[in-house]
């Protein structure tokens, strides 16, 4: 069994790609690994014996992945910070593009021991766009990572908050200070990707760096009970999420509405929205067109004075495609808010077992293609609204009750009256 990595390996000069993977005993790593001049990936998982890193790894010129998993007796990856006397020096990884840390569980930071240093000396990996973090709930200090594209943070320490505003203000004010070179702040400074268990820790990144956000997840976050208020409602009303083209919202157990004024008028370039596991979620038939009003009166009229709930469907009926619609066992009835959605091409509606009735203001969907319906059990029938979905190419039902399956399949059952005008009916 391997318990120290020969030192002779540093000799391999072209060595591109390293992984070591599961070596459970391995304790030692080379101290002279980084004459490893030409690596570019490296990989080390699952090597629990592991309690450091050899010194000076950082500087590993070439390297573009470097993938740190399962060390989960690792406290430091260095033993000191980098020699703050050589502006060089400060480059942490200068080519690392790609960084994840995942279960590390006493991983608390790059380096032991540092003294307390201004911003501008602060080791930095300058082409480094994506960064995954997850399952190191001790870790408080990071380097700055002034191309960030791509964030993806779990199971994570609050506390990283104040280095990440750091990072993230560091790299876009470099890009945003020059107004005549927009194809250089193109590359710099803007997230494009995030994904977290922590939607109120956006909070801590400034608002510009989320300009060019484009595909938020969150997942897992049990605090996050709606998104009017607190930190949460902070990162929803801030503008910070205008240029959001998906959003998923993904096993939020205490989530109750997703309604609040001032939430979703700002989502001005939303095409996908995806709920999914949410045992708490009801959506709220509170919009407009509850008040007995058109769906097409309801969508037009943005000037809700008289309601605090302020439902997103009209806000996203310009823009949003596809809406997917999973596990959410306490929506009974869709909101006739839906209706609104005039340019829905999608929609999906999944294990939503409570789901009695679609609305009738479902004719509204004017652009809808494609209808999924699948493990709906107490759905029993399609609106007469159905026929006015002229658009419509594709509905598929599976695994619904026996009542809606068979009125679907006969040409003399109540249902085959609503959705005989679909070329593509798919039952089963």
């Amino acid at each position: 069994m391997l318990c120290v990595l020969p030192s002779s390996i540093t000799k391999l000069y072209n060595l591109q790609t390293l992984k070591l993977r599961g070596c459970r005993v391995l304790k030692i790593l080379p101290r002279e690994l980084r004459k490893l001049v030409n690596l570019r990936h490296l990989d080390i998982s699952g090597c629990s014996s592991l309690t450091c890193m050899p010194p000076g790894m950082s500087q590993l010129r070439h390297l573009k992945v470097l993938a740190l998993k399962g060390l989960s007796e690792v406290e430091y990856m260095e033993s000191s910070s980098i020699n703050s006397g050589d502006d060089d020096e400060l480059v942490f990884f200068p080519s690392l593009e790609n960084l994840k840390l995942k279960n590390m569980p006493k991983l608390k930071g790059w380096w032991k021991s540092s003294s307390e240093s201004e911003e501008s000396e602060t080791p930095h990996a300058p082409k480094l766009s994506r960064l995954d973090i997850y399952g190191c709930p001790e870790l408080t200090t990071v380097p700055l990572f002034p191309g960030l594209q791509e964030l993806y943070l779990e199971d994570f320490n609050e506390a990283l908050g104040p280095i990440m505003r750091e990072t993230t203000h560091g790299l876009s004010s470099s890009s945003v200070s020059n107004n005549n070179h927009k194809e250089d702040q193109g590359r710099q400074g803007r997230l494009r990707e995030v994904t977290t268990d922590n939607v109120g820790y956006l909070t801590s990144l400034p608002i510009h760096s989320f300009h060019d956000l484009s595909d938020l997840r969150i997942r897992f976050d049990w605090k996050v009970e709606e998104l009017k208020t607190g930190e949460v409602g902070e990162v929803f009303r801030s503008g910070r999420l205008s240029s959001l083209r998906s959003l998923v919202i993904h096993n939020c157990h205490n989530l109750k509405s997703i309604s609040g004024r001032g939430v979703w008028d700002q989502f001005t370039a939303l095409e996908s929205l995806l709920l999914i596991y949410l045992p708490e979620l009801e959506l709220e038939d509170e919009d407009d067109v509850s008040n007995n009003k058109s769906t097409e009166e309801g969508c037009i009229n943005n000037n809700n004075e008289g309601s605090d709930a302020e439902m997103p469907w009209r806000y996203l009926a310009p823009t949003l495609r596809s809406l997917f619609l999973e596990s959410l066992p306490k929506v009974v009835k869709l909101p006739r808010g839906i209706g609104c959605l005039s340019s829905l091409h999608s929609l999906e509606i999944k294990d939503c077992d409570n789901l009695e009735s679609l609305t009738p203001l479902i004719g509204g969907l004017s652009s809808l293609q494609s209808l999924t319906i699948d493990c709906c059990s107490n759905l029993k029938r399609m609106p007469e609204e159905m026929r006015h979905l002229t658009s419509l190419t594709k509905l598929r039902i599976r695994r619904c009750s026996p009542v809606l399956m068979k009125d679907c399949e006969n040409k003399n059952g109540a249902n085959w009256s609503n959705i005989q005008h679909i070329p593509n009916i798919d039952l089963f």
